[in-house]
């Protein structure tokens, strides 16, 4: 996986901007950040997970089968399920 950050671009974002940036805090803003975006990110996905279950859990587009031989809840719990899992 390619760094995102590296101790040569901030030294010549320094030598650019005459800042006085340390690498280690830098480096630490970047991964604070990035936890804050996955975070946010993961309850994003949540809610969307949420609406979808709901939308689907009584008629499912996606579902052709008789309702008889599955339920739709059912059928929206396992696809939730699986999503999951990914």
């Amino acid at each position: 996986m390619k760094k995102l950050l590296t101790r040569l671009a901030v030294e010549s974002h320094n030598q650019t901007y005459d800042n006085e940036l340390i690498f280690e805090e830098v480096e630490e803003q970047l991964q604070d950040e990035i936890d804050f975006a996955v975070e946010s990110l993961k309850e994003e996905i949540e809610r969307v997970k949420e609406r979808w279950i709901r939308r689907h859990r009584y008629t499912n587009e996606f579902l052709n089968l008789d309702s008889e031989l599955i339920d739709s809840q059912d059928f929206a719990r396992e696809v939730i399920k699986q999503v999951n899992g990914c």
